[in-house]
């Protein structure tokens, strides 16, 4: 069993492993992801209250900031941030334009760049290579949703 079958919790993201005891392996990358969200949660939590952010965007600045630095999740999990920031933002073109970017990367990072290592289209390297790239980018844009809210200004 290796750290992408049972994520950072013990949390798989693979569906199918669900029917197989996936037993909670602490490590020390683990451990040190988790310090990492906690302190990150702390850290934002803190900033949030003193510049008074509603709770929506408290919230929304949590789960991206867990999503950013834990492994082992799915990207359907997306879908609580793109309700939450339906509720921020309204249907507006900013919204739109976050669904776009989340739903584009979520399937460039499993469906798509997968497929084309199975139809012989890229080799092992570069699919893995890809497949990483898109999910910094994702991080990336996963991480400026709570820092924009705490550098936005109030008006």
């Amino acid at each position: 069993m290796c750290i992408r079958d049972s994520g950072i919790l013990g949390i798989t993201p693979e569906p199918a492993l669900l029917q197989n005891y996936v037993p909670l392996q602490l490590s020390y990358i683990k451990i040190l992801s988790f310090i990492i969200i906690l302190l990150s949660i702390f850290i934002f939590a803190y900033f949030a209250r003193k510049k008074k952010l509603t709770f929506e965007k408290s919230l929304i600045g949590i789960l991206s900031l867990f999503f950013v630095f834990s492994f082992g999740f799915s990207p359907q999990y997306l879908i609580y941030i793109l309700i939450l920031l339906f509720i921020i933002l309204k249907p507006s073109y900013k919204y739109v334009i976050f669904i776009i970017l989340l739903q584009i990367l979520s399937l460039l990072e499993y469906p798509i760049i997968v497929s084309l290592y199975f139809l012989n289209i890229l080799p092992l390297n570069l699919v893995v290579f890809l497949f990483y790239l898109i999910v910094l980018l994702r991080d990336a844009f996963l991480i400026y949703i709570p820092v924009n809210f705490l550098v936005e200004r109030d008006g």
